[in-house]
């Protein structure tokens, strides 16, 4: 039995969550080693370099919003037997995403709150359902890339608050961990629409949960693995701002923990969390600046 289904007489839940987003990065030629004074003629452009290829600088910041639909679940011995559920249905977890791009390396960050919704049962067997309010999501990444696409590398952290129910006896629980990803990104380019997908292999590093219950302890997941796909469009309207709407995947794997000593009401137990699997979908929408 996991946790939270030995321990509690209603249920608490939540849903989780946390790409390689490389979009909208513009970049240009360097001009001609040799240039040439315009002729009189010649309109006057940047000197050496055709008009339709003058970019603006290489960095660009990208500003979004958007909403997670989240799918935890936590099983016994098969994975056929879900002991609980945390989901989040569109409009309970929203959230801002702040990404930072050069052709060479990227800094994003991802932070989500609201709500989800739990099932589950009780120690005894009776069926539980709540509402879980005071979650949090956070993502936050640096990484290597290549300019034009082709294979990338890239550190994370990742922090998951599941939130309490008003239920009497209820508590919170944080998993976090460290991460190092392995992916690849194409870059397809359509007029002024760029298309960037990407594809990621995920390990977790000393991954933990911590139960804000009794004395609190800290559990170690064992071994976390995650995949991770993008799909982000960029509509440029000028040199200097693009639109942007993105979709991505996140699944993560919890092998689970071993016995894990806890003291509540002064009463001794030998706790574990459960192995875990997590689905989430993101979709956001918002702009990027180039400069």
């Amino acid at each position: 039995m996991g946790l939270r289904r030995a321990l509690l007489s209603v249920g608490i839940g939540v849903g989780l969550g946390f790409g390689a987003e490389v979009i909208g990065v513009l970049k240009g030629p360097s001009p001609s080693s040799k240039q040439f004074p315009p002729s009189p003629s010649t309109p006057r452009q940047l000197i050496g370099v055709p008009p339709s290829t003058i970019k603006v600088g290489n960095g660009v910041l990208e500003l979004r919003s958007g909403t997670v639909i989240m799918d935890y679940q936590e099983f016994g011995d098969s994975e056929k037997v879900v002991l609980d559920r945390d989901y989040t249905d569109p409009g309970d977890l929203n959230g801002v995403e702040i990404d930072f791009r050069t052709p060479f390396y990227f800094i994003e960050g991802a932070l989500y709150q609201g709500s989800s919704h739990y099932t589950g049962s009780t120690w005894d067997g009776q069926s539980v359902s709540s509402l879980q309010t005071g979650v949090i999501l956070f993502n936050g990444r640096i990484g290597v890339t290549f300019p034009g696409g082709g294979p990338y590398f890239v550190a994370g952290y990742r922090s998951w608050w599941r939130g309490t129910s008003d239920s009497p006896g209820d508590y919170n629980e944080h998993y976090y961990w460290k991460y190092l990803g392995l992916g690849y990104r194409g870059e397809f380019q359509f007029g002024e629409l760029q298309l960037t997908p990407s594809a990621e292999w995920e390990r977790g590093i000393h991954p933990e949960m911590k139960a804000y219950l009794g004395s609190e302890p800290t559990f170690d997941l064992g071994e976390v693995t995650g995949l991770r796909l993008e799909l982000p469009l960029c509509w440029r309207l000028n040199p200097y701002f693009s639109l942007l709407l993105q979709y991505r995947f996140q699944y993560w794997y919890i092998t689970g923990s071993g016995p894990t000593p806890a003291v509540i009401d002064g009463q001794n137990y030998t706790l574990y969390e459960p192995p875990s699997k997590t689905y989430l979908h993101y979709f956001s929408w918002g702009f990027s600046l180039s400069f």
